[in-house]
């Protein structure tokens, strides 16, 4: 009789301890193992278990005193491993297959403060741990998935060999707190939290240029189709905005090129006040009254008619054309591109 010294518990959810039910093989000497639940008689005054209440196969109850000791095993990745410590045990006659069965309870590793101090232990392997804190003084390997519900807080360096899913989204332009979070937008562009608003790096509208044939993923050719602006040839002004140096210009618009007015200045060298000489040969008048005629005189002399002086002037200039089919500044060629 146990009387009212020992209290049972189940052993389902995260309690301290479980029963693990060994079964020998019908066909040789092999036992294999499983976790089940069942009540657990813990002696009131001690805390050992005493004693296992098990679901029998005619829907019923039978109790399964813990009069032996067992050792421990626990899984590894392909075999079992004695852990060389033990817990106690019971044999339970045998199921209706006539197979031998044992039940153990064991620690489960699902520890508050109080029930395990401190374990040292170089490898632990256990399908579930759970512990208001535990401290892994070397390597942590988690073989299947991990979640975490609170803050991972890494005093290290990360290193990620595969893609990171950022599941969290965010609105662009909304606040944030603290500076320095990540998310992404319903589209997969990752955010930021830079002054307490989440910001995007490459906005959906912005225009950039590239030394590329072809625009990057994410970006269209600014050709003037896809709601973007041709901006093939063309240099880019920042908007007036009411400065007015550029008055009367809207965002987008186009405009025409233009050489600003302005004239030039030309002037011929002056020469002072002058005139003009004409010489030429002065013919002989005859003595006798009457007119000379062709080839009957000799040559008298040379003669000598002057112009009136046209005074200090100047003369106009005529400037040619210069330049070619535009005005421009050096510049260099590159694709013009706007984020989608």
């Amino acid at each position: 009789m146990l009387g009212s010294a020992v209290a049972f518990k189940e052993s389902k959810g995260h309690n301290r301890l479980r029963c693990i039910k060994w079964i020998k093989s019908t066909t040789g000497d092999a036992w294999e193992s499983k976790s089940v639940d069942c009540g657990i008689g813990i002696h009131t005054e001690t805390g050992a278990p005493v004693a296992v209440d098990i679901a029998a196969n005619s829907s019923t109850s039978e109790r399964v005193m813990l009069d032996r000791v067992c050792p421990v095993y626990t899984h590894s990745a392909d075999a079992l491993i004695d852990t060389t410590a033990n817990a106690p045990c019971g044999l339970y006659p045998s199921d209706d297959g006539g197979s031998e069965i044992i039940y153990q309870v064991v620690d489960n590793m699902s520890a508050s403060k109080g029930l395990i101090k401190t374990l040292y232990t170089d490898t632990i392997f256990s399908d579930e741990i759970n512990t208001n804190y535990m401290s892994v003084k070397n390597d942590l390997e988690v073989l299947g998935n991990t979640r975490m519900d609170g803050t991972l807080t890494v005093k290290g360096r990360g290193q990620f060999d595969n893609n990171i899913n950022l599941t969290k989204t965010e609105t662009a332009g909304t606040t944030c707190s603290p500076n320095g979070l990540l998310a992404r937008d319903s589209k997969g562009q990752i955010l930021s939290c830079e002054n307490g608003i989440w910001t995007n790096q490459s906005t959906s509208g912005m225009y950039a240029f590239f030394n590329a044939t072809n625009c990057p993923p994410g970006w269209t050719a600014a050709n003037g189709t896809g709601g973007t602006l041709d901006l093939r040839g063309q240099f880019v002004r920042a908007w007036d905005n009411s400065k007015g140096i550029d008055p009367g210009r809207t965002l987008a618009s186009a405009q025409q090129d233009e050489l600003k007015s302005h004239k030039h200045n030309a002037r011929a060298s002056t020469d002072g006040e002058h005139r003009h000489e004409t010489r030429f040969l002065r013919d002989r008048s005859p003595v006798d009254p009457g007119n000379a005629v062709l080839g009957d005189e000799n040559w008298y002399g040379q003669q000598s008619s002057w112009s009136l002086p046209a005074g200090l002037h100047t003369h106009t200039i005529t400037v040619d054309n210069f330049g070619g089919a535009e005005t421009r500044p050096k510049n260099i060629a590159l694709l013009a591109c706007m984020k989608k």
